[in-house]
């Protein structure tokens, strides 16, 4: 009998220690089989080294498993990846380095706690939901970009970590997160509470699950929305009862973005408003102009969200409103903002004032007084036609109720002197009894100029010479001729001149040989006919009679008598 009882003892001692979690072989991919199961039942896991999953160990539950925790268990990766946790009592699965397939059920009042060193990243398309009183402990930031994830009324994320929310990732609330989220994308929707702070610059929060339902989205903390960010409102049911989405901050807000109204087929009426958005306080900031999904038919100038709080109100929030139609009122006259000089060339901007009421601007631009064609942006670019005017704006300023006017007052505008940019140009002339003409040359002005006149004769004014067009004279030949042309506005003067010309002289030429006239007998008078020249001036004639080849003395006239020359009778 001795001899039993020890062999018995030492079975005992050879048996447990394969059953402890000491001498677990690490590192296992163990995939749970069977359709219903408890986790601690060997024979629904295969490829598990030791049975079922160990510290070391990656615990695979596919879509079609449904899985019952009885006891506390622990693995090194959890990948739920469409399948069932049921937890009876309050038992934990702990995680200690990652759960990369978060889709599948949870139900119970169990939890799955990933250590600090764990990661949770959403990156598959499934649903994720945690049910009853299950809880998900992250040890450390999380991010969700794909799928959906939803926490049941009594179900939380704790751990105090922030969660980030991007993509096509969508989180919806019906308990409770605990810790922070942010939302550079997707959705954050529901009718829990959020005990952290929210920041959302570029996603949606819809308070309300699901999105046909209405719900109060509870922030236990801070609120801030910016740039892209979207905060969606549901507004449903008849006046009075209507439902419509809210979410409530505790803390502080930061508002911007934009209010998206989705009230399909609700019929608003004028005075009507929404508290969307109750909180602790405004730290800065305000929503930009609400857009509605569908559009009820209404002005949308007439939805506006304004802000409310003591002691008008004991709380403090935003919220839509639909106001009757009304008009602008102007509290602070328009002004005309020059970006520089006011030359032509530079700019003028339209400053429209302080109006009540949030119109909408547009712009006429004014020139003595008379609107300018075409001049109807918010800015104007000054031309030579402004020079030396009095510019000003006039601001339509267009609310619910149509538009009201008010004008800037006048600015004067600064002209320049005339700048000269080609030279005149005198036609070509080259003798006397030639006439030359000046054109203007070109010029830039501010107001355009006029235009006056001189000839030069060698660098002298040729008086009384004041015409566009000059005939030469005999004593022009030999020197230089020029025209100046003075241009002249307002803001002062300026001449130029053209190139000279050189009015050169023509040395005498003979087209047609003299000839002598008359009887050539003793006694008769004989004349020489001078025959044709030209040159420049037209040449002086003088007279040479000669006998033979010999000149005569005396005889220089233009006629001279045959007998005295010695002509034969």
């Amino acid at each position: 009998m001795r001899r039993l009882a020890c062999l018995t003892v030492l079975l005992s001692v050879l048996v447990l220690p394969a059953l402890g979690g000491d001498a677990y072989a690490a590192g296992n991919t163990c995939r749970f089989t069977a359709a219903d199961g408890r986790w601690n039942d060997h024979n629904s896991w295969s490829d598990c080294a030791n049975g079922t999953p160990g510290p070391g160990d990656t615990a695979v539950i596919p879509s079609t498993a449904n899985v019952t925790v009885t006891t506390d268990e622990s693995v090194a990766t959890l990948n739920l990846n469409g399948g069932g946790l049921s937890f009876i009592s309050a038992h934990v699965i702990s995680v200690s380095g990652s759960m990369p397939d978060a889709s599948g059920t949870l139900t119970g009042d169990g939890a799955i706690t990933l250590a600090a060193t764990a990661t949770f990243a959403k990156t598959n398309a499934g649903d994720f939901n945690v049910n009853d009183k299950t809880r998900v402990a992250m040890g450390t930031t999380w991010s969700q970009s794909a799928g959906l994830i939803v926490i049941g009324a009594l179900a939380q994320i704790t751990g105090g970590a922030t969660g980030t929310i991007s993509g096509a990732g969508r989180l919806t609330v019906i308990g409770k997160v605990t810790g922070s989220l942010d939302l550079p994308g997707g959705t954050l929707a529901g009718s829990g509470t959020i005990t952290g702070a929210v920041t959302n610059p570029s996603g949606i929060v819809s308070p309300s699950s699901p999105p046909s339902a209405f719900g109060k989205l509870s922030i236990d903390g801070t609120f801030s929305q910016s740039g892209s960010g979207k905060l969606r409102i549901d507004i449903r049911g008849t006046v009075p009862g209507v439902e419509f989405d809210v979410l409530a901050v505790s803390g502080a807000v930061q508002a911007g973005g934009v209010v998206e109204i989705v009230a399909p087929g609700y019929d608003f009426h004028l005075n009507d408003e929404y508290r969307f958005l109750p909180y602790g306080s405004l730290v800065s900031g305000g929503f930009g102009t609400p857009i509605a999904t569908p559009f009820p038919p209404l002005d949308p100038r007439q939805y506006i969200i304004d802000y409310y709080g003591p002691p008008t109100f004991p709380t403090a929030g935003a919220r839509l409103l639909l106001q009757p139609p009304v008009t602008a009122e102007n509290t602070t006259p328009p002004t005309v903002l020059p970006s520089g000089a006011l030359d032509p060339g530079n700019s003028l901007t339209c400053s429209p004032g302080t109006w009540t009421n949030s119109p909408v601007f547009s712009y006429q631009w004014l020139r003595g007084g008379a609107a300018i064609a075409g001049q109807t942006s918010v800015t104007h670019v000054l031309t030579i036609d402004d020079a030396l005017q009095t510019i000003a704006c006039q601001v339509a300023a267009t609310a619910t109720g149509g538009s009201t006017f008010a004008t800037s007052g006048g600015i004067g505008t600064s002209g320049y002197a005339p700048v000269n940019l080609t030279l005149p140009v005198m036609s070509p002339v080259s003798a006397a009894g030639d006439t030359a003409t000046c054109t203007t040359g070109t010029w830039s002005a501010a107001p355009a100029p006029g235009f006056t006149y001189l000839w030069l004769r060698d660098g002298y004014v040729i008086v009384g010479e004041t015409a566009t067009s000059y005939v030469l004279t005999i004593g022009d030949v030999g020197t230089r001729i020029s025209c100046l042309v003075n241009a002249d506005n307002a803001a002062g003067s300026k001449a130029a001149e053209s190139k000279v010309q050189l009015i050169g002289a023509v040395v005498p030429a003979n087209s047609a040989a003299p000839k002598l006239t008359g009887k050539s007998k003793l006694g008769s008078t004989l004349a020489c006919g001078e025959g044709t020249w030209t040159g420049t001036p037209p040449p002086a004639l003088t007279y040479e009679w000669l006998r033979g080849a010999t000149p005569i003395d005396g005889e220089t006239q233009l006629g001279a008598l045959a007998g005295r020359l010695g002509i034969p009778p």
